[in-house]
């Protein structure tokens, strides 16, 4: 059964700027086979890791919101071409200086690419063409619980 982990920690460096940027420490998302103990996220590219990767206290479980299987994240191992630079966070951390900015540069942080994955497989995004951070999952996620 694939869900979406989002991963939380105030006391990281990257949970501390998230919640800067977001309103949140919540810093990181990804896919997770929980069934094949696999999780699929976009770093540097997308990726597969062992799950668990990240304490538990750290993640939240959520109902996936779009019928997408383990073979599904595999294709995208295979044909994915994006990619992710500091340049990319530093273009999503300035919408909240310039909230008409759409938050992206030329690569995908996680977020976006589970946004891209989701709504490839049917999933109407509710975050109007903005890029939308791990925050902003938790909150539309939570109210689909």
């Amino acid at each position: 059964m694939i869900q979406i982990a989002i991963i939380s920690n105030p006391k990281k460096l990257s949970g501390r700027l998230t919640n800067f940027f977001a309103g949140s420490p919540a810093y990181h998302i990804g896919f997770v086979d929980t069934v094949g103990g696999k999780f699929y996220d976009q770093n540097l590219l997308f990726r597969r890791r062992v799950w668990p990767h990240y304490p538990i206290e750290m993640v939240a479980l959520y109902h996936c919101p779009a019928p997408i299987t383990t073979a599904d994240l595999e294709l995208w191992l295979d044909t994915d071409e994006d990619w992710y630079s500091p340049l990319d966070y530093l273009a999503f951390g300035i919408r909240k200086l310039f909230p008409s900015f759409k938050g992206s540069y030329k690569g995908a942080i996680c977020s976006e690419k589970v946004e891209k994955i989701l709504v490839v497989h049917g999933w109407k995004s509710p975050f109007g063409g903005f890029t939308p951070s791990p925050t902003d999952f938790e909150t539309v996620l939570k109210k689909s619980k």
